[in-house]
């Protein structure tokens, strides 16, 4: 294991950002935002690249804000919060064009990638916009059912019980869900979190729900 400081410069559609090294290698990191200048530790070297945990941010991006949803530091739902929503919208779009331009070594002209769909234009806000979202059950350390989103890279699951992406009706949904699971003593299947819930919402009376046996469709 080898510590390296680097300046993150990019991001792949996985959401791992790269960045580069003094000495010019580039580098792949989980977390974190474009333009921070990192510590990480490498875990992984080859002639070119390499890969790296994120020990500590030394110095923050120049459009970095404070994510505000309080389960950001753990859950992996919306890694980009940290992000106004503008910014979110200009680094999907180089994504994109990186994959077309670098990967798969398509020469397109400019313009040719549209800038990527505003969800502002149909109302005022980035919040409470998702009619759908999936959820997983986990039993925790006490046997309680536990019920929300997957930890970022991890298989273990974040209780959420507020969801700013999610509209408040969804929220109500995963909430009485919540309490059936206790009143009932409902636990997740004996592999942990493989029983899951998709939510949608169908139109502004409908909600319906179905039960697989590993899905709950609602």
């Amino acid at each position: 294991e080898e510590n390296a400081p680097l300046v993150k410069d990019g991001q792949t559609a996985d959401l791992h950002r790269t960045g580069r090294t003094d000495e010019g290698l580039t580098v792949f990191v989980q977390g974190g935002v474009p333009g921070q200048r990192v510590r990480v530790r490498l875990s992984s070297v080859k002639k070119r690249l390499a890969e790296g945990d994120l020990i500590d941010v030394l110095a923050s991006a120049p459009e970095e804000r404070p994510a505000p949803c309080p389960h950001a530091s753990q859950c992996g739902g919306c890694p980009w919060q940290s992000l106004p929503y503008s910014g979110q919208l200009q680094w999907k779009s180089r994504i994109v064009e990186d994959a077309l331009r670098r990967i798969g070594r398509l020469d397109l002209p400019e313009g040719m990638v549209r800038p990527v769909l505003s969800i502002e234009d149909d109302g005022p806000t980035e919040w409470n916009t998702r009619n759908k979202m999936e959820f997983a059950f986990e039993n925790d350390a006490d046997g309680r059912t536990r019920l929300g989103l997957r930890s970022r890279a991890s298989r273990s699951v974040v209780e959420v019980e507020h969801c700013m992406l999610q509209t408040p009706r969804t929220m109500n949904v995963l909430s009485a869900l919540r309490s059936l699971c206790a009143e009932f003593d409902l636990h997740a299947a004996p592999a942990q979190g493989n029983l899951r819930i998709l939510i949608e919402l169908l139109g502004l009376a409908e909600i319906l729900v179905g039960l697989e046996p590993d899905l709950v469709v609602i």
